[in-house]
């Protein structure tokens, strides 16, 4: 039989079922973050990433675009720093959305973590590994 390259029912399922395994482990790789409330102690994380991610909702509580961070020295450019993720479209979702901002930010991380995962067990797919692999 000839495939015709679209993915079958059984390939579907089967994608399912690893995105959920996927992230089944990440979410039990990161419970105290997921559910805890906790963030990662990481030097470079607390100094830098939480710092940046409260002056991004507070830009958005202000109602101003988050392009000068006058909080850090005498002033520092925000929106030209690209590790401050100004004008990336989900951090902007989630400064602005109710709650913590470490937290939402933190659940960004891991949702990147799980992208990254799913995708690299579709291309093992493809090079020929079985579901286990």
């Amino acid at each position: 039989m000839i495939s015709d390259g679209a993915p079958t029912r059984r390939d579907t399922s089967l994608a399912a079922t690893v995105a959920l395994a996927v992230l089944a482990v990440v979410v039990a790789a990161h419970a105290p973050i997921v559910f805890g409330g906790q963030t990662w102690a990481d030097a470079a994380h607390v100094a830098g990433a939480l710092p940046a991610r409260a002056e991004l909702a507070a830009a958005f509580a202000d109602g101003r675009l988050p392009t000068w961070w006058d909080g850090v020295g005498l002033g520092v450019p925000f929106a030209a720093d690209p590790a401050h993720a100004a004008f990336y479209p989900p951090q902007w979702l989630l400064a602005a959305a109710p709650g913590s901002a470490t937290a939402t930010g933190d659940l960004l991380l891991l949702f990147h973590a799980w992208i990254a995962g799913v995708g690299a067990a579709l291309v093992a797919g493809r090079l020929g590994a079985d579901a286990i692999g």
